[in-house]
């Protein structure tokens, strides 16, 4: 994950309206709780008649100078908030498209999403700015917890939207798509035969005694988890064959890693940033990728990582080292 410092020029402004718009809100509360008990010390009040009915002390509760000044500053308090808020997602959005000129900004929200953080959307493409839009996050947020790739899970979202866009832009009838180069399989299967060449993958740790194969997109946030946590691994040796699964570039990104001498090396700078060169001609390695994706396509997998120890049986997602290490033991 890359942290790119004062991206937003105007994060003081920004700032500004974001403590505006929590003021509004807090004072919102605090009027509503001020309604709460004046409401209920009027309904309570002594100077009511014994046989007064409960509807008779309500309305006289509702009648009462200070219950509807109360009332008033409650509307001007959620006015205020409504417009702080709004004044706020617009300040914060136009300063990041004012960092970001090449880059369209679709939308930036700040509901659902980790604490301390806004949500900003261009195109498909999903980044992350701070509430004052002083920092700006590139890359993927995991919730460890739920083991989820909150990003990845958007992105693809963001990439249905899309293609129903496309589709209503084009007309009523969708377009086909061209068949399939291989039959496609509902759901992964508990057990599989990796059939691709090694010279379709990035080795690690050749001649290791623990096998383990790995169908990654090195756009997936738990692939680039399970790499670097492989980093200090010295008894399995890895086979990761990268596809093109959750974004375009994902080809782009895998063809490049193969298409390296170093290739460990390359898909190191691909997650975590970096350069990464080539030498001579890629098309092979062009190649490869459309055959590592045509196989996961076939095969059903529609997650990434997918690992499969030598047995042949397949784990969809993510496992720490130690389950990982056992699990691989038990099908060797």
């Amino acid at each position: 994950m890359t942290i790119i410092d004062d991206m937003v020029s105007g994060h003081s402004i920004v700032a500004a309206a974001h403590l505006f718009s929590i003021a509004a809100s807090v004072a919102v509360v605090v009027c509503c709780v001020f309604l709460v008990l004046r409401f209920w010390d009027g309904i309570s009040d002594t100077s009511f008649a014994a046989t007064a009915t409960v509807w008779d002390r309500i309305k006289g509760s509702l009648r009462q100078k200070s219950f509807i000044k109360l009332a008033v500053a409650v509307v001007i308090a959620v006015s205020a908030s409504v417009i702080g808020d709004y004044s706020w997602m617009a300040l914060l959005r136009s300063a990041v498209q004012v960092d970001f000129p090449n880059t369209k900004i679709a939308g930036v929200t700040c509901k659902n999403v980790t604490a301390g953080l806004c949500e900003v959307t261009a195109g498909k493409t999903v980044f992350y700015v701070s509430h004052d839009g002083r920092f700006a996050v590139v890359g993927a947020i995991l919730d460890l917890q739920k083991r989820v790739d909150l990003t990845e899970e958007r992105t693809r979202q963001l990439g249905d939207v899309a293609t129903v866009a496309d589709r209503l832009a084009g007309g009523t009838q969708a377009a086909v798509a061209p068949p399939p180069a291989a039959p496609v399989q509902s759901g992964l299967s508990p057990s599989l035969k990796v059939d691709l060449p090694v010279a379709n993958a990035i080795v690690r740790n050749p001649g290791a005694p623990l096998k383990l194969t790995v169908i990654s997109d090195l756009n997936c946030g738990y692939c680039r988890m399970l790499f670097d946590a492989l980093k200090s691994v010295t008894d399995i040796e890895v086979t990761e064959y990268p596809i093109q699964l959750l974004r375009p570039d994902s080809a782009d990104k895998a063809k490049l890693a193969l298409c390296a001498s170093d290739r460990p090396g390359a898909a190191n700078q691909i997650y975590f940033g970096g350069e990464v060169k080539v030498a001579g001609d890629c098309a092979a390695a062009a190649k490869a990728v459309a055959q590592n994706t045509d196989f996961a396509r076939a095969h059903g997998i529609q997650g990434t990582p997918t690992l499969i120890r030598p047995d042949g049986r397949t784990n969809a997602g993510f496992m720490p080292i130690d389950q990982l290490r056992a699990w691989i033991k038990a099908g060797s």
